[in-house]
């Protein structure tokens, strides 16, 4: 039998008993014998061993979870994408018409509460990549410096440079708000009450530059560097592990730094730290940046660029995007050929490679990725233009974008605007 006991010292441990009767040659009872084995680190082996057991069930269940929640995204906005689009044209037919305009506006209202919905069952589910987003990070970490000079006492300088333009990167708003407010924190509580200066920066870096990993390319960087007292080496080599801190007990998780490395890591991106002992420290966090600007930003309410008559190949197997797809950019000028089926787009490319002037792709399909249908053309066509479209998908870099020769793509549900706009400017950029 096991027991639990509790020493006059509060130490808890843990015995397991053994005992028998001895009996004499009548089987009258003479005395009793037995053991008592302290169990203490077999308990909190087995205690342990069912944490880790019960976490790794968790963590299958939240894999599958996350698994469904990937493949509702892409359908779920495909079937949003079709129903948006197809409002936002209807709206342009009612014109004049105040009571459908209203109701359009419904309906539209209700689909990006449903576009919303997607993203937190995404993001609910563990799907960090899911969450990425094409973002620029200066209007980010102008929001998250303002929020820090609120906070730090009038002796604390805090510098914002930043090397215009920087191009866009995969990464999720929320997290990067969070690593901006980590850094700037840790940065103050190193300067210990004294007067210093915070510097960040963002710029651009090429290829070896960033001194970081085997990865060679363009990066933004984004630079943190305080004038506090410095770490020694062996902080230094300690600092991304979880619960490692170097302040007072009750004043620090020791979880801000490793949640900044666990962020750059989903990211596909790396962290360089430099750091002397009275001579303050700097982060460098590096992100591959996006060889193509995303279509989303800068639309506003520009007006719509028509076309001139250029012939365009639209290819989703989702039917009623290729439908509104066609309408769409029929109206804006262009001719239109629609594919549900890739492996016939290519057919249709490879017959007659001079029959188009730009490729418009879902990424996810059938039979067919929007990445083999890349790679197909340009084998036949290396200068036709490509523009991909996505609901869902992390594998946007700058590495894959280069090596598919896409010139463009746009995250679903698709708008008429913006859709146009990503046709003109690739049309444009030709010109």
């Amino acid at each position: 039998m096991d027991h639990r006991v509790i020493l006059p010292d509060g130490t808890v441990r843990f015995l397991r008993g053994r005992g028998a009767a001895v009996a004499d040659d009548a089987n009258r009872f003479v005395h009793a014998v037995g053991t008592v084995q302290d169990i203490t680190a077999l308990k909190l082996a087995e205690v342990e061993r069912e944490k880790w057991e019960a976490k790794f069930q968790q963590a299958q269940r939240l894999e599958a979870v996350g698994t469904l929640a990937g493949g509702i995204a892409h359908d779920f906005n495909n079937i949003l994408g079709a129903m948006l689009g197809c409002t936002e044209l209807a709206a342009m037919d009612a014109v004049g018409n105040q009571a459908v305009l209203r109701n359009l506006e419904q309906v539209t209202a209700a689909g990006r509460r449903a576009t919303e919905l997607v993203q937190h069952i995404l993001a609910f589910s563990g799907q960090s990549d899911a969450a990425l987003q094409p973002i620029h990070l200066e209007p980010i970490v102008t929001e998250a410096l303002a929020l820090l000079r609120a906070s730090f006492p009038a002796s604390v300088e805090l510098r914002c440079t930043v090397t215009a333009p920087v191009p866009a990167v995969l990464a999720n708003p929320t997290q990067i708000h969070q690593i901006i407010m980590n850094l700037g924190i840790n940065a103050w509580h190193a300067m210990m009450d004294r007067p210093g200066a915070i510097d960040v920066a963002l710029d651009v870096v090429e290829g070896d530059d960033t001194r970081v990993g085997p990865r060679a390319g363009r990066c933004v960087r984004l630079s943190v560097r305080d004038s506090g007292q410095g770490m020694s080496p062996a902080t230094r080599a300690r600092i991304f592990e979880p619960f490692f801190t170097t302040k007072a007990p009750g004043k620090g998780t020791g979880l801000g730094l490793s949640t900044v490395h666990g962020i750059m890591k989903s990211c596909h991106g790396e962290i360089s730290v430099s750091s002397r002992l009275g001579e303050g420290t700097t982060f460098e966090l590096y992100f591959p940046a996006m060889a193509v600007e995303t279509a989303d930003a800068g639309v506003g309410d520009a007006p719509v660029p028509r076309g001139r008559g250029q012939r365009v190949l639209f290819v989703d197997d989702e039917p009623s995007l290729v439908a509104w797809a066609t309408d769409a950019l029929e109206r804006l000028g262009y001719c239109v050929t629609g594919h549900t089926s890739a492996p016939d787009a290519l057919t249709a490319v490879t017959r007659d490679a001079s029959r188009f002037d730009l490729v418009i792709s879902d990424l996810t399909m059938p039979a067919m990725t929007g990445f083999e249908l890349a790679e197909g053309i340009r084998a036949v066509r290396p200068d036709l233009p490509v523009i991909f479209t996505t609901g869902y998908s992390s594998v946007m870099t700058a590495a894959r974008v280069q090596e598919y020769g896409v010139n463009a793509f746009v995250l679903k549900p698709v708008g008429f605007k913006t859709l146009g706009h990503a046709v003109h400017r690739v049309f444009h950029g030709e010109e």
